[in-house]
């Protein structure tokens, strides 16, 4: 069988970041001496250049996380480079670190990604510790991702699902029509998020800015994949110069075209708030731009927090809705009595967020989704700024620590049978929710580092598959026996092949001819 081109790059990719590594670490290792031996927490071999490397590998880290932690148990040491990491594995130890202890752990360490894709770490997730953090967090909590704004901003999530309906519905009314659901999915959270972010106008075609977004959407998408690669520079620093992959090279041209439309973006809000464009003002920009005093933002502040809701906004809640449809597919009894709960609670009109917390199996199938297919299946890195305490072992300053999202919310200790879709499970623990309470399933992270606008995030997954379990019938293609539940590669995990399925309508109102 002939490799693709794409798999012979990767596997380029691969050997060329083995090499960059071991000319690194040798060349670190010439410049330090290495430090005194503490005693830390078990894990596997550590080989004098490239540590742990063969051991993890470069994809499903997570994966190989759990398989790992079944060896060496629920605290793990290893060594990529010249970089401490810690795993996480058990909910009392993630309850320790992103709970009771969360202060020691909520710093970030320092990467090429917060360097310039985080706007010299002034974005949200890239920021170190401190009194920026806390201030941008403030900010978001206070202002962005309030339930006040979030509610006064339901109409645009409303008018984008109806738009996908509609698409939907117009192609399917006579014998059904193919849907991509990967395509489906990133338009239509596309369509939110740059609606509550920018506003409206740039959804006109004819705007000026129409365009510029068009390609600013192919930064976003190569952001994202220089955000979860593995450089060399960020596991041995100090050797950024070097640029042995070539990733220096992309991360900063990526970066320079987002602070290019960035600061257009920026422009064009401060023009509308000059004429003071009251219409305008619901939109994230206008209100950051709209604060004052010490609430005010500079300008690398409102790059990062546009980088924060704009790159992990999208992909985080698209691939959520993917997997569930997913799931709900090739799960039919599961997708008829989800339609009957719907049906019980909604009676000739489409399906709102407000109706959502009356239904109480939607609220167990989202859940038992983000489980099985956490987008982020690991916690951002943590990072302590001085020696602590963790499970009996002093861990010196600047080690970098991981939770295992998706090795907790698969580890059969904890789950039965953990890699089946069952979503009645959440309806025998009802009090389980994506708040970050229950340290067995945290799909958002918890603690001071918690995803800030989960609840949205959460509420448009809910919404989305809402409507389109009760507005359609859904199967798979002509001739297609199965799904393939296989994984992507990244910071998110997609499903590796997107997902097609036959959409036929359901509701009549949906296809009657419409009155002249």
């Amino acid at each position: 069988m002939r490799s693709s081109p794409l798999g012979i790059v990767m596997e380029l990719e691969d050997i060329r970041f083995v090499w960059s590594l071991v000319f690194a670490v040798l060349v670190w290792a010439l410049l330090r001496r290495i430090r005194s031996k503490h005693s830390l927490p078990p894990g596997p071999i550590q080989w004098p250049v490239v540590g742990s490397l063969f051991s993890v590998g470069f994809r499903y880290r997570h994966k190989t996380f759990a398989e790992l932690a079944n060896k060496y148990g629920p605290l793990m040491h290893l060594r990529l480079g010249a970089s401490n990491i810690l795993v996480v594995s058990s909910p009392q130890l993630a309850m320790e670190v992103l709970k009771h202890r969360d202060l020691e752990w909520s710093s970030r360490p320092p990467s090429s990604a917060g360097k310039y894709i985080g706007f010299d770490f002034h974005s949200l997730d890239f920021a170190p510790n401190g009194p920026h953090w806390r201030h941008l967090r403030k900010i978001c909590v206070t202002h962005l991702f309030s339930p006040a704004r979030i509610k006064m901003q339901a109409d645009i999530r409303r008018e984008e699902i109806l738009k996908m309906v509609d698409k939907i519905a117009t192609d399917g009314c006579s014998e059904g029509s193919v849907v991509d659901m990967r395509k489906m999915c990133d338009s239509l959270v596309l369509g939110m998020v740059k609606r509550m972010l920018f506003g409206n106008k740039y959804s006109n075609p004819e705007h000026p800015m129409a365009k510029e977004m068009e390609f600013f959407m192919e930064d976003v998408k190569e952001a994202m994949v220089l955000i979860g690669a593995l450089i060399v520079s960020d596991l041995v620093p100090g050797l950024d110069w070097l640029d042995l992959q070539g990733y220096e090279r992309r991360i900063r041209r990526v970066s320079q075209r987002l602070e290019r439309v960035y600061r257009l973006i920026l422009d064009d809000h401060r023009k509308d708030l000059e004429k003071e464009h009251a219409e305008e003002a619901k939109d994230f920009v206008h209100i950051l731009l709209s604060l004052e005093g010490e609430e005010k933002l500079t300008e690398k502040s409102l790059m990062g927090l546009m980088t924060d809701v704009f790159l992990f906004g999208i992909d985080i809640t698209a691939t959520g809705i993917e997997w569930a449809m997913a799931e709900l597919i090739q799960n039919q009894r599961v997708l008829k009595k989800l339609q009957l709960a719907i049906d019980g609670v909604v009676d000739g009109r489409l399906v709102d967020e407000s109706d959502a917390c009356r239904i109480s199996y939607l609220d167990c199938i989202v859940k038992e989704a983000l489980r099985l297919h956490p987008p982020v299946p690991l916690t951002d890195p943590h990072y302590n700024e001085e020696t602590v305490h963790l499970g009996g072992y002093d861990i010196p300053e600047k080690f970098v620590m991981f939770v295992n999202i998706w090795g907790l919310a698969h580890d059969p200790k904890l789950w039965d049978e953990p890699f089946e879709f069952r979503p009645e499970r959440f309806e025998e623990c009802p009090d389980s929710n994506v708040s970050g309470n229950d340290f067995r399933f945290i799909p958002f992270s918890s603690g001071r580092r918690k995803c800030p606008a989960s609840n949205l995030a959460y509420l448009k997954i809910q919404h989305v598959i809402a409507v389109l379990v009760q507005a359609f019938e859904w199967s798979l293609p002509q001739g297609q026996q199965h799904i393939n539940m296989e994984e992507g590669f990244g910071v998110i995990c997609p499903m590796k092949v997107p997902l097609l399925a036959i959409a036929k309508p359901r509701l009549d109102f949906l296809c009657a001819t419409p009155k002249p």
